[in-house]
């Protein structure tokens, strides 16, 4: 399969229970809702380029997903991935996160059902936003911040965020 702008990365097989599976999709919901909000305000020229109208931009300063896009976790949560921003990636889910997820089950599943492989190999898009063929326009240009966040949260405030949805609080 072809993976422009990805590359694969081999993941060993970490399995772990969850205990409480409510609360783990409660962080889950809510680091995704934090995410795609700081996106909104520091990554606004990459979500332009990756296809975002300005319409899903304001959306998304609300927390809300645009339409044929998800937040993929790269690495993934039964391999050791963690709930963070640093495992986070928005990408369109029509054709490249379904793509991504076709490609790791040929893996995973076996003639006689689910397997779970010490190691697999996954395909890894880089930075924040998945951007198709590679086109993007930079968040601020020249090592700087999007100017975007002047129009909603300070940068203070996106830490705050990012730390509320940490494991743990």
């Amino acid at each position: 399969m072809n993976f422009p702008g990805m590359g694969l990365m081999a993941v060993q097989y970490n399995p772990r229970e969850i205990s409480n599976i409510e609360e783990h999709q409660k962080l889950l919901n809510r680091t995704i809702h934090d995410f795609i909000r700081f996106l909104s305000y520091h990554h606004a020229n990459d979500l332009r380029s990756a296809g975002v109208s300005e319409e899903g931009l304001f959306y998304m300063k609300r927390g809300q997903i645009p339409e044929n896009y998800t937040v993929h976790l790269k690495y993934p949560f039964n391999y050791g991935g963690q709930i963070s921003f640093e495992n986070m990636v928005f990408i369109q889910a029509r054709p490249f996160h379904e793509l991504i997820h076709l490609y790791i089950n040929k893996q995973i599943i076996g003639p006689k059902g689910t397997l779970h492989p010490q190691q697999l190999y996954v395909p890894a898009p880089t930075g924040k936003v998945y951007i198709p063929m590679g086109l993007f326009t930079g968040s601020g240009g020249k090592n700087k911040q999007d100017r975007s966040v002047l129009a909603g949260f300070t940068q203070g405030a996106l830490k705050d965020l990012a730390m509320r949805s940490m494991p743990g609080r």
